[in-house]
């Protein structure tokens, strides 16, 4: 058991290998050409491809193998989807562990009234479509609010309004 401990503990703390991205061939009319896209790292693959007329890119299939979990490598195969698509990247999340991954790589699930869910919130979601899939996708960036100016911190100014007669100059 020690000896299976610190292989894992050796594997862990290797560099982390790159990931790899080749051009997948698709007969599918439904895609757009050149837009399927394979990333893989030892022991594991992503696949992307954007339909016809869609913004985004869709995962078609994220797959690591048994005895290469737990390492990371989902995460790294789906940080370089998000950054290669520049965050424009949806896919269904089938499971709970699918769920807590996306959304700590920043991929959301929303309401039907465009709501951000929370991690709870989509777990629920996938829980009440009886198990099935929740779609879930990069979510966009959020623009810093302007600063709003207090009323103490406009600068004053006083009108000055001359009476009947008198010249601006006088007032």
């Amino acid at each position: 058991e020690l000896e299976a401990a610190e292989k894992k503990l050796a594997e862990l703390k290797a560099p982390k290998k790159k990931v790899s991205i080749t051009d997948t061939d698709s007969t599918n009319p439904s895609f757009e050409k050149g837009s399927m896209k394979n990333f893989t790292v030892e022991g594991g693959v992503l696949e992307i491809g954007k339909v016809k007329g869609a913004k985004k890119y869709s995962i078609l299939r994220l797959s690591v193998d048994e005895d290469s979990r737990r390492q990371g490598k989902a995460s790294e195969l789906l940080n370089t989807a998000i950054s290669y698509t520049k965050g424009m990247i949806t896919g269904m999340a089938s499971n709970d562990a699918a769920v807590a991954l996306n959304y700590k790589l920043g991929m959301r699930a929303f309401s039907s009234n465009g709501k951000e869910l929370s991690l709870v919130e989509t777990k629920a979601q996938r829980a009440e479509n009886a198990g099935e899939s929740i779609r879930m996708e990069a979510a966009p960036k959020k623009k810093p609010k302007a600063k709003a100016v207090k009323k103490d911190d406009a600068p004053k100014r006083r009108l000055v309004v001359p009476r009947e007669g008198e010249s601006i100059q006088d007032a």
